[in-house]
């Protein structure tokens, strides 16, 4: 709420919905539940995570880290760096930097992030 407002479940779910077909997002299931879903796009110089919800009852389970590191393999290979954003008032920064992540700069709404290859 401090920089977007108050959570708008439906209007998220409309989102990703929206994002999936359009190919951009990827469903995150596990034992048959949907536990959240990711983004990212590879350009020529670099992966690009765009966006990465877990749902919060399965947060802090290896789930996010699981899958950042399947998306860092993939750079590798590639011998790319993975970027991403982070708001700045989101503690998902620490995990970020806990992953590899360090800030090269910063908005005062945003932290911009990349982990080289």
């Amino acid at each position: 709420e401090q920089v977007w407002g108050s959570w708008n479940a439906a209007g998220v779910r409309a989102h990703l919905a929206e994002q999936a077909r359009a190919g951009a997002f990827f469903a995150l299931d596990l034992d048959g539940m949907r536990v959240g879903a990711v983004a990212f796009e590879q350009h020529d110089t670099h992966i690009q995570i765009e966006e990465m919800y877990i749902v919060p009852s399965r947060q802090n389970q290896g789930i996010g880290s699981a899958v950042v590191a399947h998306i860092v393999s993939l750079a590798s290979r590639e011998q790319l760096p993975v970027r991403l954003r982070v708001l700045v008032s989101n503690p998902a920064r620490l995990f970020y930097e806990r992953l590899g992540f360090r800030v090269t700069a910063s908005t005062p709404e945003r932290h911009f992030m990349e982990r080289p290859h």
